[in-house]
């Protein structure tokens, strides 16, 4: 597994402002991820998104909103919801690398 470059991807996403970057996010992700060291599981997880594997994998949870946001347009109460709602019944996420 390769957490490390998952929260990266997550990271440069959220934190970005470069407009271009976000832009190529969101019209070909594929190409964001390319020479990335990330399993199948963990390209699949991030190009949905899948925000229950994500978490299950280790990404770190207060990055994972953000993610969220960057395609949902939801309004933050309406998106926290939603986040509670997929993880609560994840337990804790595994954070070793």
């Amino acid at each position: 597994m390769s957490l490390y470059y998952v929260n990266k991807v997550v990271k440069l996403i959220v934190h970005t402002e470069d407009t271009v970057a976000r832009r190529r996010w969101l019209e070909r992700p594929e190409e964001v991820l390319e020479g990335m060291d990330l399993t199948p599981e963990e390209r699949r997880a991030l190009l949905l998104p899948d925000i229950a594997a994500l978490y299950s994998m280790g990404a770190h949870p207060a990055l994972l909103p953000p993610f969220m946001a960057v395609k949902d347009k939801e309004g933050p109460a309406t998106l926290m919801a939603r986040y509670l709602n997929i993880v609560s019944g994840l337990g804790h996420p595994s954070i070793a690398t």
